[in-house]
């Protein structure tokens, strides 16, 4: 016999730790980053490549 849910309710309390940050350098994070979004563009660029040689 199937259950049928008529409705969910998902409670979340967020709490900013900042203590992660404290051990990093602003400069430091900045540059981690930069290397992210340069990782990320290079992997959609090659896969619209891939995507166009097809």
């Amino acid at each position: 016999m199937p259950i049928e849910i008529r409705e969910l309710v998902i409670k979340v309390n967020i709490v900013e730790d900042n203590k992660a940050v404290d051990g990093i350098e602003t400069h430091n994070l900045s540059d981690l980053k930069r290397q992210i979004i340069k990782e990320c563009t290079e992997r959609v660029i090659a896969k619209l490549e891939k995507k166009s040689e097809r």
